[in-house]
């Protein structure tokens, strides 16, 4: 196909759609007047199909009441139906059901492949305004979406009982007025490879992800600039173990819980290599967890905020596993590094330097009951403005096993530690250089 602008009708029908067929490819990117293999550029020469049915759309889905239903449908086909060097805009499923599903693409029970593929400026009344996914395994290989919307779930995708294939896919500037402003899973094991989730929004949960009783594999992923106005900025787990594996987490954040993650209802993700810096919450700045256990190795948390507890985790009711896991200049007014309220995390080779918890304490950690585990964990120049620069502990019971505190401070009691109706337990435990005005070393 040649560069230009093409309609599902020329007519006003708003069912009309662009129906892909299996044994089908269809190529867009050549010039206006035609042109060899060779000549074909589908970034320069533009192949829109759109469902701009009277040519007259606005910013922010203006002028959009007549506009196609689904601009492209691949329901039952195969991985034979390509689409490969289009953008796809204009899209507005605000019908009855299916027809609020879907504004840009809407597949049931269709696997085609998309290559070169742009998804902009489509909505969804209710799910998925870029795509919608049921029983689909779609394969998308450079495929972007950008300012795509939907009203409940899933600005750009949706997917639902699907196992789509994503690689060097963007997610950018989408969103969703209740969650998922990038992709949405329920009951779906997508895998994502080289993606980006940049400035997604969601006004509840899931800025750039939301899964439900779901399993995302995610390789070398990116979640940059989303938010949630609730919980959740990068992404929001309920009842959801995703499999994380060099991801990174920078700059999110949620009104309330989880800048970076939130994690809910058993929910139990493996992050390995992953970095979360600069991310923003009310509480758990990089990670909020709400019963639940996720599995932490060689994961980094730097530079994250959290306006009253966990700068760089928050944990309720939780017992994560860390390995090799670094907390770095992270603060917040509880607990600047880790707060652990009832919760009985367990860590092991885990580093604590430069967090900062400011009058509430716990530069490094602040225990709130339960009973965490520490082996071979060092807290170095944590500090409070309060008590406990290393660790605070408040009716809690840890237990540390060659641990070092070394050149913490807490302004006024337990530059190393400060134990109030606690009970910890200590074994082959360093306290080196801290300082307090009462209790360098610890204060009980």
């Amino acid at each position: 196909m040649a560069a230009g602008t093409y309609k599902p009708t020329t007519g006003t029908d708003r069912t009309a759609t662009f129906q892909l067929k299996s044994g089908v490819a269809i190529y867009g990117g050549f010039p206006v007047a035609g042109g060899s293999w060779e000549q074909r550029d589908w970034e320069t020469n533009l192949t829109i199909l759109s469902g701009d049915l009277a040519g007259n759309d606005g910013a922010d889905f203006a002028n959009y009441e007549e506009n196609s239903i689904h601009v492209v449908t691949g329901s039952g086909v195969v991985a034979t139906a390509i689409l490969d060097g289009f953008t796809v805009s204009g899209g507005n499923a605000n019908g009855s059901e299916p027809h609020y599903l879907g504004g840009g693409m809407y597949n049931i029970s269709g696997s085609p492949t998309l290559t070169d593929v742009t998804f902009s400026s489509n909505n969804a009344s209710n799910w998925g305004g870029g795509m919608y996914n049921y029983e689909s395994d779609p394969s998308l290989t450079n495929v972007s979406f950008r300012n795509n919307s939907a009203e409940t779930a899933g600005g750009a995708m949706y997917n639902h009982y699907s196992s789509p294939t994503l690689t060097e896919v963007s997610f950018s500037s989408n969103s969703s007025s209740y969650v998922a402003g990038g992709m949405y899973n329920g009951y779906s094991s997508p895998g994502l490879s080289n993606v980006t989730f940049l400035e997604n929004t969601a006004d509840f949960y899931g800025g750039g992800m939301y899964n439900y009783m779901s399993s995302p594999e995610l390789t070398n992923v990116t979640f940059s600039e989303n938010t949630a106005v609730y919980n959740g900025g990068g992404m929001y787990n309920e009842e959801s173990s995703p499999t994380l594996t060099i991801v990174t987490f920078n700059d999110n954040d949620a009104e309330y819980y989880g800048g970076g993650i939130y994690n809910e209802i058993s929910s139990s993700p493996i992050l390995t290599n992953v970095t979360f810096s600069g991310n923003n919450a009310f509480d758990g700045g990089g990670i909020y967890n709400d019963k639940s256990n996720p599995t932490l190795i060689n994961v980094t948390l730097s530079g994250n905020t959290a306006a009253d507890s966990g700068g760089g985790m928050y944990n309720s009711y939780s017992s994560p596993t860390l390995t090799e896991v670094i907390f770095s200049n992270n603060q917040a007014y509880y607990g600047g590094g880790i707060y652990n309220y009832e919760s009985n995390p367990s860590l092991s080779a885990v580093t604590f330097s430069g967090n900062f918890g400011d009058y509430g304490g716990g530069g490094g950690m602040f225990n709130s009951g339960g009973s965490p585990e520490l082996t071979e964990v060092v807290f170095s120049n944590n500090s409070s403005s309060y008590a406990g620069g290393g660790m605070y502990n408040d009716y809690s019971s840890p237990s540390l096993t060659d641990v070092t505190f070394s050149e913490n401070a807490g302004s006024d009691y337990g530059g190393g530690m400060y134990n109030i109706y606690s009970n910890p337990t200590l074994t082959n435990v360093t306290f080196s250089s801290n300082s307090a005005v009462y209790g360098g070393g610890m204060y009980n």
